[in-house]
């Protein structure tokens, strides 16, 4: 259901295409990111931010070093999405630095510069998570939270496009009025799921 085939994929890039207030991001580093998202962004003068799980690097079907470079080169930003894609909560001290430091260091190396970007994998966070990532550098940490976001907001809800969206479903999100009921909701969620 996360997997958006290329047509309608192409329909979203044009549809958002322009809009100084969209960002567009892609999770897991799969070896779609390089043979399909890029080429289509950059047919179009966009960028995307992807992050990617750094124990699947140069495994069948994910991202090679050399394909992050790539992205890299092309001006794309390189986001760690953990090492292992496990659920951040509740791990203990010492498995979130591997997760979440551990991840950084490793992109760090590949990209040859600052990762300062990151997406919590399943969405899920809690204070602990929050903590080690403030402490280890990141300058914005992604959710599967849905809402807006401004771009100086360091924890920052995204809005997941399923196969099972059509366009209906992308034009309600780009009308989200930043304080609506429903947005003013969302927020108060997220502070609280914070603070866990």
């Amino acid at each position: 259901m996360f997997w958006v085939d290329v047509e309608p994929f192409q329909e979203i890039l044009d549809r958002v295409r322009g809009a100084p207030d969209v960002g567009v991001t892609f999770d897991d580093g799969h070896c779609s990111d390089i043979e399909i998202a890029m080429p289509e962004l950059l047919k179009r003068g966009m960028k995307g931010v992807f992050f990617v799980v750094t124990g699947r690097i140069n495994q069948q079907g994910f991202l090679s070093e050399s394909d992050i470079r790539e992205l890299h080169r092309e001006g794309m930003s390189i986001g760690s999405h953990g090492e292992s894609h496990v659920e951040w909560t509740g791990l203990s001290p010492d498995a979130l630095q591997k997760e979440v430091v551990g991840s950084k260091a490793t992109l760090e190396e590949v990209v040859g510069e600052a990762v300062t970007s990151a997406a919590c994998p399943f969405g899920a966070y809690d204070r602990a998570s929050l903590t080690t990532l403030r402490e280890g550098g990141f300058r914005s940490v992604h959710t599967s939270d849905h809402g807006l976001c401004s771009r100086r907001d360091w924890l920052r809800a995204r809005n997941t496009v399923l196969s099972s969206n059509d366009m209906q479903a992308l034009e309600e999100w780009l009308r989200i009025r930043p304080w609506g009921m429903a947005e003013n909701w969302r927020r108060l969620k997220r502070i609280v799921k914070a603070r866990r």
